[in-house]
Parts: structure tokens; sequence; C-alpha cells
């Protein structure tokens, strides 16, 4: 058992609106165009990781191009990453 009695112990936190997978600050709407898959996987990964050192260990994506690849995935820190639909 560990002793947290001295210590400010937060749990994680829960975004629910994200884009992970957008560009950086852009007002081209045809930025996601310009990018491989690969360099928005890249990107992503970027977010996600620093989402995640934020502490957020749960994300819902709503809307990003290409988000669904992310569903299923990266499960190995405890985090996890929705991705939002419209049915």
């Amino acid at each position: 058992m560990i002793d947290w009695s001295t210590r400010t112990v937060l749990p994680g936190l829960i975004d629910m609106h994200t884009h992970i997978s957008d560009w950086d600050m852009t007002n081209n709407v045809a930025e996601p165009l310009l990018h491989s898959p690969q360099d928005v996987a890249l990107m992503g990964a970027k977010h996600a990781y620093q989402t995640l050192r934020a502490g957020f260990t749960t994300v819902h994506d709503l809307g990003t191009y290409r988000a669904f690849a992310w569903r299923g995935h990266h499960q190995d820190d405890g985090d996890r990453l929705g991705a939002g639909r419209r049915d």
C-alpha cells in the first residue's frame, strides 16, 4: 500500500471535445487535405502524448479528419480515445 496522505492526488481528467489530429492553429479549412495520412498520424500522436502528459487520460474526438484510425489504439498508457460519429 502506498501512503498518499502527504500528497495531493488528482484522478485522470476527461476532455469530451477534442480534435486530436488537427493541425496546429490555422484558418485554412483545407489544411487536413494538405498533409499525408502519415503526417496526420504523427501530429495526432504528438497531441495525444501532450494531452496525456497534461493529465487527461480519456479524450473524445469530435470530428478530426481521419480520427477513426485512432480508435482502439494507444491503450498501453491507460489512456482512452473515443471518436465521435454521426448516425
